[in-house]
């Protein structure tokens, strides 16, 4: 036990004597200087080391620390196996670059953190870290950023090299064009003395950082392992064979390819992603890569690809909203970026991508050459392509090669000359496509497909006939035209209604004329209806004279209901007046009800204002639909005569409808058969009632 503590004793004086050698004299006042940070507060999560004793309990003193016996042997300073996690993935000797010994001084770390940039005040946390970048314990401290830039500024002296900036918070969301509803975390790693001018952690820092590592664990320098692993994220976005500045050069806000790359990369994995799947993304991104540089994970390349195809029609949006938002701010230019998004989600950057769909000729004459429009090819310079078809020749630049395949260049025009087939209503198509073969890097090749297809006519000239049309049942005259059939009048058909119910009339038709609209005949094929409304373009009947419509049948009038009109059987006018309520139990009691007040005003003759339904071209006319306009002049009576020449059943005075007045619900309707009036009265009052059924 002993042993071991004499060894983590070394380890500890070794870490203290580095710090402090890490603080700087002041001449003039012989004290050291702490450590500073620049326009914001800076929490230093250092604690104090405790030394523990050890178990005889006597302190430890210099001399066991410099004593030159066994337990300072190389051996002696192995790790022991029950101790090899003490330090993980850490080597114990030293935390240097192998290559030189790193000398504490003070750095001023100045940098933005963005996605679209994070708000004001989003925390950022700082750990040193040793040469084979895992954090050094005890060396992390927080700080936050001062602006809605994502801006912050840290003056500090280091004990290392390299560091890992951490931030996380609230972020503007250039797809969304509003801040996030929740928080982030992006990463970048720093090396101290590589004169950063102003650091950016963003998407693209983050997605290199455990790649950067597993790299620089195989035996790379940081550089090298950095360059390797942007390069690497960079293909995996269709981005290769053009320059680019480190990802912790790259902002959104300024111009510049290099900073186009990272506005489209991080609008693209944003797409409609909430901030919490935006993380389990670029997650799953992370630790895919880690080992190979490589992504293959086929549901990471989906959501990738459903990103592009997301934002492909808001490029417009995310400019705007990137220049309104921050413009007010600081000043912005928004690059280029759309070159490297993928709006089609194929893998392939808008920049280097093309279609190849030349289209389709119809009603082509037999045997004759057709040449397809024109295609502009797009060859990244890092790539050399081959035109080819399966059918027909290659055509570049107007001039017919003659071949089936030929080499082809940036910006040339490609189109594909084929021969129509010899038979009517004939496709050949051919199929053309463009092979990409990549010179270097870790690229796939690939290839962009497409297809011409020719189609001879369907008929000789002048030939006549008649087409079945619509779904089959129609009817439809034709001609050939120039060899194509060319309809002649509309397609019809003749719809024969089913028979309908006993005791009832046709009321108008029992068929009619359908013509197909291209999907549906119309009018629609119609079952028998009952409607007193004559119709042409439906099978509708009405009951016969004598007979009433009871829901489902025909039926005659018997009891104490023996009056007819419009198909409605109606009772014998009450033998006297009585109250609203005592109305309605007095038509139940006769089997049947109370009008409502569509129903009385059926009764009305004479007074075509008032009648219902509306007699054609009558304007003025009573709108009861709207009960709270009743009492205006549209809804006035006619000249008082108390002959009956204002019912079809002779009444006089006035009769109760069922229907309640809308605003006033102890008013109801009425029907004065004086002059025609429609009127409410108190249900109190006594009214004349006709019932029905």
């Amino acid at each position: 036990m002993k042993k071991l503590l004499t060894i983590l004793m070394v380890v500890l004086v070794f870490i203290l004597v580095s710090c402090d050698s890490g603080t700087k004299k002041d001449d003039n006042k012989g004290e050291t200087d702490k450590d500073a940070v620049t326009d914001q507060e800076v929490t230093d999560d250092l604690s104090d080391e405790v030394l523990t004793e050890s178990d005889d309990d006597s302190p430890l003193t210099e001399d066991d620390i410099y004593e030159e016996d066994d337990d300072l042997s190389d051996e002696a300073l192995a790790e022991s196996d029950e101790d090899s996690d003490a330090f993980p993935d850490e080597e114990t000797d030293d935390f240097e670059e192998p290559d030189e010994a790193f000398i504490p001084e003070e750095y001023t770390v100045d940098g933005f953190v963005q996605k679209g940039p994070f708000i004001k005040d989003s925390s950022i946390k700082i750990t040193e870290l040793d040469h084979n970048f895992e954090m050094i314990p005890a060396t992390s401290f927080t700080t936050q950023t001062i602006d809605d830039l994502g801006n912050f500024n840290i003056k500090r002296t280091f004990s290392s090299r390299y560091i890992l900036l951490e931030a996380s918070g609230y972020y503007y969301n250039e797809v969304a064009g509003a801040v996030s509803s929740s928080t982030i975390t992006n990463f970048v790693f720093v090396d101290l003395k590589a004169n950063n001018a102003k650091i950016s952690i963003n998407i693209l820092t983050t997605l290199a950082r455990r790649r950067i590592q597993f790299l620089m664990k195989q035996g790379e320098g940081f550089n090298e392992a950095r360059e390797q692993a942007e390069t690497e994220i960079l293909e995996i976005f269709g981005i290769f064979g053009e320059p680019a500045a480190n990802f912790q050069d790259m902002d959104i806000l300024k111009a510049g390819n290099s900073n186009a790359m990272l506005l489209a990369i991080s609008a693209r994995l944003q797409g409609n992603n909430t901030p919490g799947q935006l993380s389990v993304l670029t997650a799953g991104i992370i630790y895919e890569i880690e080992e190979t540089g490589k992504l293959t994970n086929d549901a990471l390349k989906t959501s990738i690809s459903e990103g592009g195809i997301y934002i492909a029609s808001k490029l417009t949006d995310i400019r705007n909203n990137l220049d309104t938002y921050f413009g007010s701010k600081t000043t912005v230019e928004v690059p280029n970026f759309e070159d490297y998004c993928d709006d089609n989600g194929n893998g392939i950057i808008n920049k280097w991508d093309f279609d190849l769909d030349f289209g389709a000729v119809e009603n082509a004459e037999r045997n004759t050459v057709y040449t397809s429009e024109e295609k502009t090819v797009k060859v990244n310079p890092a790539t050399t392509a081959v035109a080819k078809t399966t059918l027909g020749t290659i055509v570049i630049n107007g001039t017919d090669t003659e071949l089936s395949e030929s080499p082809i260049n940036n910006g040339d025009k490609l189109s594909v000359k084929v021969v129509s087939s010899n038979e009517f209503e004939t496709t050949v198509t051919a199929f053309v496509t463009v092979e990409f073969e990549v010179n270097e890097g870790g690229v796939d090749d690939w290839t962009v497909s497409g297809s011409y297809s020719v189609t001879t006519g369907e008929c000789d000239y002048d030939d006549e006939s008649v087409l079945s049309c619509g779904d089959g049942s129609g009817n439809q005259d034709r001609k050939c035209i120039e060899g194509v059939w060319v309809n002649q009048g509309e397609c019809t058909r003749i719809f024969n209604c089913a028979p309908k119910l006993a005791n009832s009339m046709w009321n108008s038709v029992d068929k009619y004329t359908q013509t197909w609209s291209g999907s549906a005949w119309s009018p629609v094929d119609s079952a028998p209806v009952y409607d007193l409304t004559a119709s042409t373009t439906e099978c509708r009947f009405r009951c016969d004279n004598g007979y009433g419509w009871d829901g489902s049948q025909c039926s005659a009038c018997t009891g104490n209901f023996p009056n007819w009109h419009k198909d409605k059987c109606w009772s014998n006018r009450s033998t006297s007046t009585m109250t609203w309520s005592n109305a309605i139990t007095h038509c139940t009691g006769l089997g049947g009800r109370l009008p409502n007040i569509q129903e009385l005003r059926m009764l009305i003759k004479e007074c075509p204002k008032n009648e219902y339904p509306k007699p054609d071209g009558q304007d003025p006319w009573c709108t009861i639909e709207d009960p709270g306009n009743l009492g205006g002049s549209s809804c006035s009576g006619c000249p008082s005569d108390s002959s009956g020449k204002y019912s079809v059943f002779g009444d006089t005075g006035w009769f109760w409808s069922s229907s309640s007045h809308v605003n006033h619900t102890n008013f109801a309707w009425y029907v004065n058969f004086n002059n025609g009036y429609v009127g409410s009265h108190g249900k109190a009052s006594n009214g004349n009632a006709r019932c029905v059924r």
